[in-house]
C-alpha cells in the first residue's frame, strides 16, 4: 500500500513494512563528487522519543563475550537482520563498534522494532525522498 492512500495508523505502519530498514535507507545523504555519503540518520532525531520503548537487557558473561564489539551479531540474533545494528548502537549512544562493550544493552522488544522503525520511516518518507531527489538519486 502506498502511504499516500493510508486512512488509518495501522495502514500507514503497514505501508512502511515493505521498506528495508537499513542505515542508508534512513540516512540523509550528501553527494560528494561521484559518491553519495550518509551525513546523518533520521533515527537520531527521534532518540529522546524512543527512550520510552527501550528495554535494558543485562547480558550474561557468555553473552558479553559473544556480543562484545559485535552489534551486528546481536541484531541478527535478536531481530533476524544485521541491518538493524545501527538502531542498537544509537539506543546505546555508541558510534564505533569498538565501544560496544556494555554489560547492559538498551534494546527494543523484537515485536516492536518493525512498528517503531516503520513509523519513523513513514513520518520522514517525504523528507527522505526530497533528499534523494536533491542529490539525483
Amino acid at each position: 500500500m502506498d502511504p499516500k492512500n493510508a486512512n488509518t495508523i495501522n495502514q500507514l505502519v503497514s505501508a512502511g513494512k515493505n521498506v528495508i530498514l537499513t542505515y542508508n535507507n534512513l540516512a540523509i545523504l550528501e553527494k560528494i563528487q561521484y559518491m553519495h555519503l550518509p551525513i546523518d540518520n533520521i533515527i537520531y532525531t527521534y532518540i529522546d522519543e524512543l527512550k520510552k520503548y527501550i528495554i535494558p537487557i543485562k547480558l550474561t558473561e557468555m553473552e558479553l563475550v559473544r556480543y562484545k564489539y559485535k552489534p551486528k551479531l546481536l541484531a541478527f540474533d535478536v531481530y533476524g537482520s544485521t541491518d538493524l545494528y545501527f538502531v542498537i548502537m544509537a539506543l546505546n549512544g555508541v558510534i564505533d563498534v569498538r565501544d560496544f562493550t556494555m554489560s547492559t544493552v538498551n534494546m527494543f522488544k523484537k515485536e516492536h522494532m518493525n512498528i517503531i522503525m516503520s513509523s519513523i520511516y513513514n513520518a520522514e518518507k517525504i523528507s527522505l525522498e526530497q533528499n534523494r531527489d536533491e542529490i539525483g538519486l
